[in-house]
């Protein structure tokens, strides 16, 4: 695998060999090296400051990888201390509130960072390579565009549709059993005319196994950071996408860490994203004023996201 190093290196031993040609070149005499020299002295430079960019980012992703690791490792950290206190007997609970609120002003301040680094080494450097995707991938997504607002229009309608869900409990749903969050998003799909198989996912959340239904269905996957530490899931996933934008009828699989890190523990459906680090979500099988396993429309953490799956409409 290579490393932000190797590269790092790479670009060192490039740019001495520039300097040696160069060197070596502005000894010689002769008119004729002027033009021949400053072409190809011109894209010689060009590609070494390419190359010199390439390694800022990696480095960026490099530190990204880090913070994401300690990242990981404080959740677990505080997921055990949230047990610890509450198993801890009423007069000692308060000696772990202080602890529990600086561990998690420290998960935020890694959030940050993470984020950070993540924007710096997706920041593409202005060179012909990358000015020419830019351009294909706009050509692309203005032909797409048409077809990706019918059904952002469609997926909006249905989450208006089934809001009026909100507190109704397992019993309204005659066949639903056990862990029923998949099986309500399963029912909310094919209700409104969605391609799912419910038979294929009814009660089965930690193999993401509704992504895989949904995703032969057409469904277009988005993987968050959690992802990276599931089987194909991670950077390497050509579906890796950490910086998506979730949208109102997007299915959402989440990871609270219940089962390790990479075991997926709970899914909903999107309503809104409300732009400050958290989304809005209609959810089965959860907590609310109905009681502990009802339908709910719930606020959750993005740092809780598997993923997302834009689902589509069944062909006629």
């Amino acid at each position: 695998m290579v490393s932000s190093g190797t590269v790092n290196s790479d670009a060192t031993t490039l740019n001495g060999y520039l300097t040696s040609y160069q060197s070596y070149i502005s000894e010689l005499s002769g008119s004729w090296k002027g033009t021949s020299f400053d072409s190809i002295n011109s894209q010689a430079e060009s590609f070494v400051s390419e190359y010199k960019a390439i390694v800022t980012q990696m480095n960026s992703f490099a530190n990204a990888c880090a913070a994401y690791e300690k990242y990981i490792k404080l959740k677990n950290e505080i997921a055990q201390t949230e047990a610890d206190r509450a198993n801890a007997a009423d007069q000692y609970k308060s000696t772990y509130d202080e602890p529990l609120s600086a561990m998690n002003s420290d998960l935020q301040t890694l959030k940050t960072s993470i984020q950070t680094y993540l924007s710096e080494a997706s920041s593409p450097s202005l060179t012909a390579t990358a000015v020419s995707a830019l351009a294909t991938a706009t050509s692309s997504k203005s032909s797409s565009s048409s077809g990706n607002s019918d059904i952002a229009a469609q997926n909006k309608a249905f989450v208006e549709s089934i809001l009026s869900e909100k507190g109704k409990t397992i019993d309204d749903y005659p066949g639903f059993y056990g862990e029923w969050c998949a099986q309500f998003v399963s029912e909310m799909l094919n209700r409104n005319g969605y391609d799912i198989q419910p038979s294929a996912i009814a009660g089965y959340i930690d193999d993401g196994s509704i992504f895989k239904s949904l995703r032969s269905a057409g469904a277009t996957v988005h993987l968050d950071l959690a992802s990276q530490y599931h089987d194909g899931g991670g950077e390497g996933n050509s579906e890796y996408d950490p910086n998506y934008s979730p949208q109102p009828g997007d299915v959402v699989l989440f990871d609270f860490g219940y089962n390790g890190m990479g075991v997926t523990d709970h899914v909903g459906i999107v309503v809104q994203d409300n732009g400050d680090g958290t989304i809005r979500t209609i959810e089965g099988n959860t907590t609310g004023d109905a009681g502990d396993s009802c339908v709910e429309i719930k606020d959750r953490d993005r740092d809780e996201v598997f993923g997302y799956a834009t689902p589509v409409k069944k062909s006629n």
